[in-house]
């Protein structure tokens, strides 16, 4: 039966580990590393997460001329259909500005014109 075989291999690998008690000091050891490593990671993943949030924040506050190079990428990375929008946004505003003087600029060439 397979079961048996594969419980009679861990009272075998355990037999072996509480006869050498400095083996057990090493795995213990790893997996306290390990476990301190996974730790440290979920920590660096959660302030990464809150600094992705605060960027998109200040995106959504300010638009995205408001980001540095930096932050624009971590804002494209972690959410990148906010950046789109956001991106089609500015250029909406751009185009319209840009409308806008033109023909203010239009307007004052016409009055010029009608000057000389």
């Amino acid at each position: 039966m397979e079961l048996e075989g594969s419980k009679e291999r861990v009272i075998a690998k355990a037999k072996i580990i509480f006869d050498n008690p400095s083996s057990i000091s090493k795995e213990i050891l790893e997996k306290l590393k390990r476990k301190s490593k996974e730790i440290e990671n979920a920590s660096d993943e959660a302030e990464e997460k809150n600094d992705a949030t605060h960027i998109k924040n200040k995106a959504l506050e300010q638009g995205l001329s408001a980001l540095n190079m930096s932050e624009l990428l971590k804002l494209k990375e972690q959410y990148p259909e906010e950046y789109e929008q956001l991106k089609q946004k500015d250029l909406k505003n751009l185009s319209k500005d840009l409308n806008e003087d033109l023909k203010a600029h239009y307007e004052s060439l016409k009055i010029i014109d009608q000057l000389t």
